[in-house]
């Protein structure tokens, strides 16, 4: 039940005091509900960007925060409506936690179902030639890609490190016409990669 109580002091009447009729019993507001749920979008691979959807939730007007979940577990800082897998997410399914708030009422929390497990990231491979070196980079992985490169050309094979993802093989010259054959054969974490280019 709730009244208002009014005091009024005046130095010619004092002091009076005026009491409302009580009214009541207030009425809880209704905690926030989904009225239809929230969703995942996107491959899980590393490196690869997945989307989350909130739900739909009452009332509308509603404020989603978002967590994103590994195996079940929180992932820390990732708070936002995107998500990139990174390698120590390989192999496990990712979900997402929506909390939905408004004012005067409790919140309201709903998961999405979970992704398929996180493949191995798909990198892109790019190669170029010039003045005797063939300059790789490889990228699209989460992190910096990781091992070695082998290039063919001219009829021999040339090995190169990876660093920071990207290596520099120097071949010497190379007929003009010739093909060139860059091939990265992958890690724990990323899949190999192939690519041809032309002297």
């Amino acid at each position: 039940m709730i009244s208002t109580r009014i005091t009024a002091v005046s130095a010619r009447v004092g002091t009076r005091i005026w009491v409302t009729p009580a009214v009541g019993p207030v009425a809880d507001l209704a905690p926030v509900t989904v009225v239809e749920a929230g969703s995942i979008t996107g491959r899980a691979r590393i490196g690869q960007a997945l989307t989350a959807t909130p739900p739909t939730w009452a009332p509308a007007k509603a404020t989603t925060a978002y967590q994103w979940l590994s195996a079940g577990k929180p992932v820390e800082g990732a708070t936002g409506a995107r998500f990139v897998p990174r390698k120590g997410q390989l192999g496990k399914r990712i979900s997402v936690r929506f909390t939905g708030t408004a004012p005067g009422r409790a919140a309201g929390s709903s998961t999405s179902s979970r992704s398929d497990p996180v493949g191995k990231a798909q990198p892109v491979l790019a190669a170029r030639y010039s003045a005797g070196t063939v300059t790789v980079s490889i990228t699209g992985t989460g992190g910096s890609a990781t091992g070695k490169v082998t290039v063919k050309a001219g009829g021999r094979t040339y090995t190169a490190p990876l660093r920071g993802g990207r290596a520099l093989v120097r071949t010497g010259a190379v007929a003009p016409g010739s093909r060139v054959i860059v091939v990265y054969p992958g890690n724990a974490w990323i899949q190999g990669a192939r690519a041809a280019i032309r002297r």
